[in-house]
C-alpha cells in the first residue's frame, strides 16, 4: 500500500466514504423548518473526533455551495409542493441528501454523534481496504500495444448471399398450386372466379308471390276470449 501516493489514498478514501453515506443514511426526520442555514450557523462540537470533525467540514462545504446556488431561494419558496419546476429537482435531491445528515451534527452533541459513527467505521474501513488493494493489484497493469490497423468495429461477411426465405403468402400458393394439380389429375372441375350477380341475387322482401302467408277467408274469430286463472297448485 506504499506505492500509492497521498493523493490516490484520499480518492479512494473520499470515495468509500460517499458511498458509505449513501448506503446508510441516519435514522432521524428533520422537522419541515429546518434549513440547511441553521447548521451552517451552528458552531461545531468541540468533542468531535478526528473523522466526525472531518465529515461535518465536508458536510458544511456541500451545504455552503448549495445554499449559494442560484435556485436555492425559489426552491425554498416551492419545496413544500407536490411537483417541482424541473430545473429544481436536481437541488432537490441534493437537498435531501444532506438533510438527514446535517439534522445529525445540528441535533446531536459531539459524544452522541461520534456513537453514532462508530457503528459504521469498521465497515467503512474495511470497505476502503477493499479498494486500497484493488486499485494496488491493477495500476501497474497496463494494456499490450495495439496496431490501430487491426482494430476493426465491424466485420464484412464476405461469403455468399443468404437466400431469402419465402413469405406466408408465398407459402399458400405453393401449397394452392400442389391442390390444383391433384384436382386435373382426378378429372374434378377447378373451381373458377366467374361468379356475377342475378335478378334473384338483388330480390329485395315483396317482390315475389307467396313470400307472407295470408289470412284463411273462412276463419272466424270468437267472440269472447278466455280469461286467465289463477289456480297453480305447488
Amino acid at each position: 500500500m506504499m506505492n500509492l501516493t497521498s493523493n490516490d489514498r484520499f480518492f479512494l478514501a473520499k470515495s468509500s466514504v460517499y458511498k458509505w453515506i449513501l448506503k446508510y443514511p441516519p435514522q432521524v426526520n428533520p422537522p419541515a423548518s429546518f434549513t440547511l442555514k441553521q447548521f451552517t450557523e451552528k458552531e461545531s462540537s468541540k468533542k468531535l473526533s478526528p473523522f466526525a470533525k472531518w465529515l461535518v467540514l465536508a458536510l458544511k462545504s456541500d451545504a455552503i455551495d448549495i445554499q449559494r446556488s442560484a435556485n436555492y431561494q425559489q426552491y425554498l419558496n416551492y419545496r413544500n409542493r407536490k411537483n417541482l419546476p424541473y430545473d429544481l429537482m436536481s437541488l432537490k435531491k441534493k437537498v435531501d441528501l444532506l438533510r438527514p445528515w446535517v439534522y445529525l451534527f445540528y441535533r446531536d452533541n459531539g459524544e452522541q454523534v461520534n456513537l453514532q459513527l462508530t457503528k459504521h467505521q469498521f465497515t467503512l474501513l474495511k470497505d476502503i481496504i477493499a479498494q486500497y488493494k484493488l486499485y494496488y493489484r491493477f495500476k501497474g497493469n497496463q494494456l499490450p500495444p495495439l496496431n490501430p490497423k487491426d482494430l476493426r468495429l465491424f466485420s464484412l461477411n464476405t461469403g455468399k448471399a443468404i437466400k431469402k426465405s419465402s413469405s406466408p403468402l408465398d407459402e399458400s400458393i405453393s401449397e394452392l398450386d400442389v391442390i390444383i394439380k391433384k384436382h386435373r389429375k382426378a378429372g374434378i372441375p377447378i373451381p373458377t372466379n366467374d361468379w356475377q350477380a342475378s335478378k334473384k341475387d338483388t330480390w329485395t322482401p315483396g317482390d315475389e308471390k307467396g313470400e307472407f302467408l295470408k289470412p284463411d277467408p273462412s276463419y272466424t274469430p270468437p267472440k269472447e276470449l278466455p280469461k286467465p286463472v289463477n289456480d297453480w297448485e305447488e
